[in-house]
């Protein structure tokens, strides 16, 4: 034959040897040569051979005398959905061809041949909505057998089928090739799972857009993407959307899914509104432990104590115990939080008083609480607060801090805060009147080169200079 030779990318599957030698009955007989073509001598072309079977082919070199060599083509070859015949009067040169079978006749000869094709199959199309019309193409072979995989079947190469159901469907096709021999030919089968889908018909779709957008949707418990959304399909009937960004209220509503009548859903979502506490409370505790504590003027427990039920802001609390100069300060309470106060007491100063028994001149320590003419007020304040007070030695708190019943005189006030040189001075309190000591740690705050033992070394140095000053 001389076919048109379109090129190797053409090539594909074709049938395989199982047995190297055709026989058929008489003197002469057909020697076989799979995936072979020979060009040329053609005398009679293009022979349609309706079974596909190339044993029908060779039979006809085999009856002609005329005939010396047979060329087969496979159907849905080069020429057609139909196998093809080519009579040649002479035995041209092979040629590799997957697609054909050739013969070259040949005298004294029996034997018997067996042909199969490499089973394969597509459906157009292989999705879509119920009921779904698939038109399956089957590969060469003498006999076919489907399997649709829902219970239908068919013998056809091309067979059309029905999917009347939803659902994902695998299927199965078995063929059969051909044989000079006798018995059933041989046979290949391939199956493709989950090769169709069909979904319901009776679906409506749903679009949801949000603000802010990227909300989390969720349809009757399952998440099924983030806004915007668009054209969902969705069984028809109710179902219960949700819509859900953290720091937002969840949204959630029943919407009716109908197949005539997409949906189509703006959602504004709403801040969630965060409820601070409106009350806190302040923790006070003393060294010494027993002092009584006042808030705005209420009496309102004794050290160590919590006092709750404070109201959010700026409330004054005054601490008193025998024998030690009252303390008072105010302290600013946030919503939910608890404040800590902790205070040093300062000693008063002892005074001494004469028997007026004849008997003994003894001098007997009395404890002075009362408020003398001999006793002054510190009110101790710094900017930034929240710095450590020491006075004369003892820390007596922080910053700001009222200390009442200071005895009269000149007293050392160190005042320490993070991040700050500390700053020493000499205070003179005098008699019934308050002494304001206000630093501003702006004005010496640490700079590259600032010691922290000179400063050490200073602060003893000073206290080293008090030793055996009397204070309260």
């Amino acid at each position: 034959m001389t076919p048109a030779w379109p090129g190797s990318s053409l090539i594909a599957p074709c049938l395989l040897l199982l047995s190297l030698i055709v026989g058929i009955a008489g003197a002469d007989s057909m020697e076989i040569h799979t995936g072979m073509d020979m060009f040329g001598n053609d005398y009679a072309s293009e022979i349609t051979i309706a079974s596909a079977n190339p044993a029908d082919c060779a039979a006809l070199c085999l009856a002609d005398t005329q005939c010396k060599a047979a060329t087969y083509m496979v159907p849905n070859g080069r020429y057609g959905p139909d196998a093809k015949c080519w009579l040649k009067n002479a035995v041209p040169a092979m040629t590799a061809d997957s697609l054909c079978i050739s013969w070259v006749k040949v005298a004294g000869m029996s034997a018997c041949d067996s042909h199969f094709t490499e089973v394969d199959f597509s459906g157009t199309p292989v999705s879509g909505k119920n009921p779904l019309i698939v038109k399956f193409t089957g590969s060469s072979g003498s006999a076919w057998q489907w399997e649709f995989g829902d219970g239908g079947s068919s013998s056809e190469q091309n067979p059309v089928h029905t999917y009347s159901g939803p659902g994902t469907y695998s299927v199965t096709l078995t063929t059969k090739g051909w044989t000079t021999c006798s018995g059933d030919p041989p046979g290949d089968t391939k199956t493709q799972a989950g090769y169709i889908t069909v979904t319901d018909s009776a679906v409506g779709t749903l679009s949801v857009a949000s603000d802010p957008a990227g909300a989390a949707v969720s349809i009757d418990g399952q998440t099924i993407g983030i806004t915007p959304i668009n054209g969902k399909e969705l069984r028809e009937g109710v179902h219960t959307i949700t819509l859900y960004v953290p720091g937002y209220e969840l949204y959630s509503r029943d919407i009716t899914i109908s197949r005539t009548s997409p949906v189509q859903l703006q959602v504004t979502l709403t801040g969630t509104v965060v409820t601070t506490p409106s009350t806190g409370s302040i923790r006070a505790t003393t060294n010494p432990e027993g002092a009584d504590v006042t808030v705005d003027g209420t009496k309102s427990g004794t050290t160590p104590v919590t006092i709750a039920d404070l109201s959010a802001g700026t409330h004054t609390v005054t601490i008193t115990k025998g024998g030690y100069a009252d303390y008072s300060t105010k302290v600013t309470v946030a919503g939910g939080q608890t404040v800590p106060l902790s205070v040093t007491l300062v000693r008063l100063p002892v005074t001494t008083a004469t028997s007026s028994t004849q008997e003994t001149n003894a001098e007997i320590p009395i404890p002075t609480v009362s408020r003398q003419s001999g006793f002054g007020t510190l009110n101790i304040r710094s900017t930034p607060e929240g710095a450590a007070i020491t006075l004369d030695g003892d820390a007596i708190g922080k910053t700001p801090t009222v200390v009442r019943n200071v005895e009269a005189g000149t007293h050392t006030v160190v005042l320490n805060l993070a991040g700050y040189t500390p700053t020493i001075e000499d205070i003179a309190v005098s008699p019934g009147k308050t002494t304001d000591v206000n630093h501003d740690f702006a004005q010496g705050k640490k700079v590259p080169g600032f010691s922290a033992p000179a400063v050490i070394g200073a602060m003893v140095a000073v206290c080293c200079g008090l030793f055996g000053r009397k204070r309260g």
